[in-house]
């Protein structure tokens, strides 16, 4: 943790190492062999650092007073932990068990840095309205801290970006251009480049590496961002392992840093190095073009990380209204001007259905198809420019519907035969989605809202330092190793089920996040393993995702003969139950019975990505789901007891779940109980600018895609369209007549596409309407 936050005292530490150096000595080296023993090869981390924090010894025996009693109270590493070692964190195209113990390290840095934030009382005056219940609004304030935090921290990510140069492989480079070197550019777009060289000396502060770790699980983004922006050299190097883990105490996890690295700091961004120190929001007004200066946080709600900001232009002859939906509008018309002027192209208009870049002369159809919303955009290019001043993204949408239904702007847009006609291609309609999902509810340069993409990585990071805990785990070497391997095994069969949505455990998460956190080896190996660029889907509804780890734990158990999620919670058993008679009928065989061995909650699948899409048709999926789920656990405990077990415990409150709102206690919003398959309960619409963890899809309902152009999830970058659990198929996308949204056509969104969502039931979009998704949030 950054110590301009935490501020704790090194002397303290210092006086403890001479102390404990002797006594220590020998200890320390037989738990490190023991460590050592549990994996064929031990990562690990500079042992020299200072000591755990977790647990302290007694510092007194009745009737005895041991000679370290003077040092007692301090931290003092338990008997059985030693920091595992790193060595090896030079960057591979597979993720090593060292980049993973090294991730584990960053994570409970994060962890412990929220856990400084919540609770730091007075920080920020953040308020927030009360509800009668005194635990709720501590949980509340501490959610609420965390947010106006997090939200900062994009901000100075975003100045630290900006300072980022533009180059590939050492060498001064461009802005990507359409017109300009466009074939060049895209055909040696992922071959060449060079790691950018960062130490302790140079790395930004540890909000800003959380964000910086955020986007780059959000792999085409991250890559057509980089791509678009010209920072190829960044985007090739990724996280620096080597310099990031030297970095992070391995026992206290405070994150210290040079102080040449505070001074580089403040030079470049004009920022302070503390988030705490950060000053108010800075924008430039779209009407007048003046600046003006907004504060994080209001009493009345309207600063610029609560729920309603607002802030009218302070300048007299201007007065326009700021907020986030205008913000996000004006964000839209520069990138516009920028296309019409200097042919920068727009996000979501550079990569294929299988999230590769193309070249015009590689393949010109596919290139054609793919970059015509920006062709598309040139022909009303007036209209944009001209739409009110106090409108939102929702005016351009309507503006791009016109454009849809001409069918001489649309054969303007494109030489494609079939255009020339006045008819789009799925193809078009998925780059037109993907090029909106950028602008709703996200005023930031990135094509996506990286505050939600940090909140939605709440629950992993939890699970992953409170829950499980593996870096204080003996036997950390080969539970990560086995993790690795098991990642491997997905990476196959989501090739061999391209069609699928596919849902990884935590341990699989584990190494597909540590991987994707190396953006060019990622690519290389999921490209040369599945013939696409896998994206990682961080939204996706509560229901399919159960149904899809229900698959996905059939299909692997089919495969490997072993159990694919080793949790002991009721949801897993019973998930685990359902799909083992499956797979033993296609063996006829006895019953195979994959048993964990306790009931205790452990790799449980991966929820980070679980968002609520607010839709009559998903809400009685929902219903749906949990009354199998009822039947599957009264099944299950019946023949746990016929065999003289313990029936797997539920909670008591899983009742509510699709019920009416009911505030338990460590949910704080009154949103219902999220059950093991659920989206992170610490996001609420309460507190949020935009709540990360709601997707709507009513036709016209703010957020949703261009009519004619369909894709309920995509229109927020629910999916990034060929990805794994993407929307993108090439057939039969939508459903309905010319290519409307809705309709009643079976396959739903990507029903047909090489690396498709599988089909979902068309919906009720009708008569042209369209299923949508807030990009960030339908804001509550």
């Amino acid at each position: 943790m950054d110590n301009l936050i935490f501020r704790k005292l090194d002397d303290d530490k210092s006086k403890k190492k001479k102390k404990d150096k002797k006594k220590n000595k020998d200890g320390s080296a037989a738990d490190s062999a023991s460590s050592a023993a549990g994996s064929e090869r031990n990562p690990s981390i500079d042992s020299s650092a200072s000591q755990s924090t977790n647990n302290t010894e007694p510092s007194e025996v009745e009737g005895d007073v041991p000679a370290y009693s003077e040092t007692a109270e301090l931290p003092i590493p338990p008997p059985a932990f030693v920091a595992p070692i790193i060595r090896h964190l030079q960057p591979n195209v597979f993720p090593t068990v060292d980049h993973c113990i090294a991730h584990l390290k960053l994570l409970h840095a994060f962890s412990a840095m929220r856990d400084q934030i919540e609770n730091t009382d007075g920080i920020f005056f953040a308020t927030v309205p009360a509800v009668g219940e005194p635990i709720t609004d501590d949980l509340r304030l501490k959610d609420k801290r965390w947010s106006i935090f997090v939200s900062r921290a994009v901000y100075r990510f975003t100045a630290w970006w900006n300072t980022i140069p533009a180059q590939k492989a050492g060498a001064e480079w461009h802005r990507l251009n359409i017109g300009h070197d466009f074939n060049h550019d895209m055909e040696y777009a992922t071959i060449s480049g060079r790691y950018m060289p960062f130490d302790m000396t140079n790395l930004p502060p540890l909000d800003v590496l959380m964000v910086w770790h955020a986007y780059t699980l959000n792999p085409r983004c991250f890559f057509q961002d980089c791509l678009r922006y010209g920072k190829m050299d960044f985007w090739f190097t990724g996280l620096p392992w080597a310099a990031i883990n030297d970095c992070i105490d391995p026992y206290t996890f405070e994150y210290k840093l040079a102080d040449s690295a505070v001074y580089k700091w403040e030079a470049k961004t004009s920022l302070p190095f503390n988030n705490l120190d950060t000053p108010n929001y800075k924008g430039q007004c779209g009407g007048c073009g003046n600046s003006f200066e907004a504060p994080w946080n209001a009493p009345d709600d309207t600063g610029f990380a609560d729920k309603n900001f607002k802030l009218i232009c302070p300048t007299l002859s201007c007065g326009k209204v700021h907020n986030m939906d205008t913000l996000s509008k004006d964000k839209f018309i520069r990138e516009a001007n920028d296309l019409y002027s200097s042919n920068y192209p727009m996000p979501g208009t550079l990569l294929d259905l299988h999230g590769l870049p193309k070249s015009i002369t590689e393949h010109e159809k596919a290139w054609d198809n793919f970059t015509m919303p920006n062709r598309l955009l040139k022909e009303v290019i007036f209209n944009v420019r001209t739409v009110p001043q106090n409108s939102g993204v929702s005016a351009i949408r309507t503006i791009l519907e016109n454009a849809l239904r001409s069918s001489t702007t649309v054969s303007k847009a494109s030489t494609t035969e079939r255009i020339t006609q006045g008819k789009l291609l799925n193809v078009h309609k998925l780059s037109i989605r993907r090029m909106m999902s950028a602008y709703w509810d996200n005023p930031w340069p990135q094509s996506i809202n990286l505050i939600g993409a940090v909140l939605r990585q709440g629950t992993f990071v939890s699970k992953m330092t409170n829950d499980l805990n593996w870096y204080h785990s003996p036997a950390i070497g080969n539970t990560v190793s086995r993790a690795c391997t098991r990642y491997n095994r997905f990476i196959s069969l989501m090739r061999a089920r391209s069609r699928k949505i596919l849902v990884p455990t935590l341990d699989i998460d584990l190494a597909w996040h540590t991987h994707q956190s190396m953006p060019h080896n990622y690519y290389t190996y999921t490209v040369g393993a599945t013939a696409r660029f896998v994206d990682h889907d961080d939204k996706i509804d509560e229901s399919k995702l159960s149904t899809a780890f229900e698959y996905t734990t059939k299909e692997y158990q089919k495969i490997y003969k072993e159990a694919y999620s080793e949790c002991g919670c009721w949801y897993c058993q019973v998930v685990r139950q359902q799909t083992v008679g499956s797979v033993s009928r296609l063996f006829s065989k006895k019953p195979i019975e994959f048993e964990c061995g306790t009931d205790e909650p452990r790799n449980h699948l991966s929820t980070h990505g679980v968002i609520r899409v607010e839709d009559r048709a998903m809400e009685m999926q929902r219903k749906i789901l949990k009354a199998n789920l009822d039947k599957a656990y009264r099944k299950l405990c019946e023949e746990r007891k016929k065999k003289g077990k313990k029936p797997p415990a539920r909670p008591d409150y899983w009742q509510y779940y699709y019920g009416p709102y009911y505030p338990y206690a460590y949910y704080p919003y009154g949103v219902p109980y999220i059950p093991p398959f659920g989206m992170d309960p610490c996001i609420g619409s309460g507190v949020y600018g935009c709540n990360p963890g709601c997707l709507a899809t009513a036709a016209g309902a703010y957020g949703n895609c261009i009519a004619g152009a369909c894709g309920a999830q995509v229109a927020n970058g629910g999916c990034g369209g060929g990805g794994c659990g993407s929307c993108g198929g090439d057939k039969a996308a939508c459903g309905g007549s010319n290519g409307a949204c809705g309709g009643h056509s079976g396959g739903g969104c990507g029903s047909g596409g090489d690396g498709g969502g599988g089909g979902g039931g068309g919906g009720d979009g009708g008569g042209g309407g369209c299923g949508g998704g807030c990009g960030g949030g339908c804001g509550g």
